[in-house]
């Protein structure tokens, strides 16, 4: 039998956002006023119904340097406290039992956000990027510099990550929600 992703021991340990900047992320002003951004009106009204259930827990797995995580992780834990679900950010070099069971494709790439039920076993997982341009990255990564297409990445974020990002969430909330139904 599979043994759950994470225990109520470990779960507790888990960094808040603030604890996350607190304890050196990257572009921490930056990161502050993403996550102060108010979500738009479709993704307020959909979190806010996860406060009338039962939600699963979240664990969120970043790193402190990471890009992705920089653009992400504000976004992800503003959702997360919009729909009242606990969750705990884990740092990936401090976690890596967490990360060896929330890999992308064999890859440990972050951020990773795992839903998980009451045992702490994993019911729906995103990341590390939107599908669109996690595409791109895994068809150039270790091919070509990335100085060639990084930018690209950059430039995905910034006209139509957001909107991809919250939609993508929501799915992963759907999914854990029809799993956890079943």
């Amino acid at each position: 039998m599979a043994k759950p992703l994470i225990d109520p021991e470990t779960f507790s340990t888990g960094l808040t956002f603030d604890a996350f900047l607190q304890a050196g992320a990257a572009a921490q002003k930056l990161q502050q006023r993403r996550f102060d951004e108010e979500p738009d009106e479709f993704t307020l009204k959909y979190f806010h119904t996860l406060r009338d259930e039962k939600p699963p827990r979240a664990i969120l797995l970043a790193s402190l340097r990471c890009n992705d995580c920089a653009w992400a992780v504000p976004y992800i834990c503003r959702v997360l406290e919009e729909g009242g679900i606990r969750y705990g950010i884990f740092l990936k070099a401090d976690h890596p039992e967490l990360m060896d069971g929330m890999t992308t494709r064999g890859k440990r790439s972050t951020p990773k956000l795992a839903l998980v039920d009451g045992e702490g076993y994993s019911i729906s997982q995103w990341g590390p990027r939107p599908a669109e341009i996690q595409r791109y990255v895994e068809q150039r990564a270790g091919r070509s510099d990335p100085s060639e297409w990084r930018p690209a990445v950059f430039e995905y974020y910034r006209e139509r990550g957001v909107p991809e990002l919250r939609r993508e969430l929501r799915e992963t909330f759907e999914r854990a929600t029809s799993l956890r139904d079943a």
